[in-house]
Formats: structure tokens, C-alpha cells, sequence
């Protein structure tokens, strides 16, 4: 059993209970302007923090744009060289008759030049093309010498030309046709 004693007046505790209620009624809402603020704050932060990542995400994609961009070219040189490929291949399929002079030149061209040109005409042939050194030129010429195909072998030019990533030298040989014409 409980025995509950008020030894104040009622006026002072119905005073008393409307200043409770009172704060209660002011409280309720300062409770909710805070939680209002709070989530406000958090929000701001959060979208602090997605206006720097999108910045970096700029920052990062004018990084990779030129790259990108280089790709794709390289993509489109990639497409354009399988298809000769396949052009080329096609060509294959055809046996073409192999002549002694394209033989012995394929035998006798060192591995660090090239030929970009080649002219026969009647009993004379004329080799143009580019090397790395000057020495791959003189051995190449001096192998078509010794050659029982070609005779009268002589470097007519010989010029040095700087390309990217290192010079290369630029060279014609002249030769005559032993034998009968290809």
C-alpha cells in the first residue's frame, strides 16, 4: 500500500504542472528544430564530400582523355591494318611465281633495312630503301656482289635522315642483271 502525502497547496501544484507541460510543449519543438539542423548539417557534409569527388573525378578524366583519344585511333589503325592483313593473306593464297632476283634479294638484305622500291628495267636493277647503319647498306651491297644473280653493284645514294625514335639512313643500289631478264 502507498500513501502519498501533497503538503503543497493545489494552486502551486496545477502551477507547477502547467510549467511542465510547458516545456514539454517548447521542448518538443526545440527537439525537433535540432534534429531538423543535425540532419541539415549532415547533409551539407555529405554533399561537401560528392562535390570534391566529382571534382577528382574531373580531375582524372582530363587525365585519361588524351589516352582515350589515342586508343581510339590506335583502334582504328589496329582495324585498318587487318584488313590488309586479310588483303594480303588473300593475295597469298595465290601462288605467285617467285622470280631468282626477288629470291636472292629476300636472302641477302640484312634485318635492320627495308626495301621501298624496287625497278627492273631490261637488264638493269635499281633498290631503294632504308637501314639503320650505314654498315647494313655496305653489307648488302657487298652480298648482291658476291651474288651470281646481280653484277656491277654500286651504292648510288646514301643519305641520313632523322625519324622518330632514331635516324635512319636512306639508301639506292644499282646493280646489272646476270643471266637472262627476270
Amino acid at each position: 500500500m502507498r500513501i502519498v502525502l501533497n503538503l503543497l497547496p493545489p494552486s502551486v501544484v496545477q502551477r507547477r504542472r502547467r510549467a511542465a507541460r510547458r516545456r514539454v510543449l517548447i521542448g518538443l519543438p526545440l527537439i525537433g528544430a535540432a534534429a531538423a539542423a543535425g540532419a541539415w548539417a549532415v547533409i551539407q557534409v555529405s554533399l561537401h564530400q560528392a562535390r570534391a569527388a566529382v571534382e577528382d573525378v574531373g580531375r582524372q578524366l582530363q587525365v585519361v582523355q588524351p589516352i582515350a583519344v589515342e586508343v581510339l585511333r590506335l583502334q582504328a589503325e589496329i582495324a585498318d591494318l587487318e584488313e590488309r592483313r586479310r588483303a594480303l593473306a588473300a593475295l597469298a593464297g595465290q601462288q605467285v611465281p617467285r622470280t631468282p632476283v626477288l629470291d636472292e634479294i629476300s636472302r641477302t638484305i640484312p634485318h635492320d633495312a627495308w626495301l621501298q622500291s624496287l625497278t627492273i628495267d631490261g637488264q638493269t636493277v635499281s633498290l631503294g630503301g632504308q637501314s639503320l647503319t650505314l654498315r647494313s647498306v655496305a653489307e648488302f651491297a657487298s652480298s648482291l656482289e658476291a651474288s651470281p644473280v646481280f653484277s656491277g653493284v654500286r651504292v648510288a645514294s646514301l643519305q641520313q635522315v632523322s625519324a622518330a625514335p632514331r635516324p635512319v639512313v636512306q639508301f639506292r643500289i644499282d646493280a646489272r642483271l646476270e643471266g637472262r631478264a627476270p
